[in-house]
């Protein structure tokens, strides 16, 4: 499983929400959609600024792609965005050696 990074904002509606229910635990209803699809909430934050959220989670990619399907498509959050942890290594080495490999199209002859 990996690590993911999920932020957005919560629609108006969601947002009219709160001010009815200012004590509403949020950090819950993500905990809840996390279980459902066998993923990990692992960190949970109202932030403010450009985004309202973000969610730091453990789950397979699509387990994470399920939680932000579900949860846009609620009509709670919008403008949701996922970043997933890598390890560059093996990127960097696949990386390497196509680079040790490339030839410009104009070295091939090409005009």
């Amino acid at each position: 499983m990996d690590k993911f990074i999920m932020y957005g904002n919560y629609t108006p509606e969601a947002m009219k929400g709160f001010i009815n229910q200012p004590d509403q635990n949020r950090r819950v209803a993500a905990e809840m959609i996390s279980e459902a699809v066998g993923a990990e909430l692992l960190d949970f934050f109202l932030t403010k600024g450009e985004h309202d959220f973000v969610a730091i989670g453990r789950g397979t990619s699509e387990q994470i792609l399920a939680i932000k399907m579900a949860t846009m498509a609620s009509g709670s959050l919008f403008n949701v965005h996922v970043l997933e942890e890598v390890d560059l290594k093996e990127p960097a080495t696949l990386a390497s050696e196509a680079l040790a490999n490339y030839k410009t199209p104009s070295s091939l002859g090409a005009s």
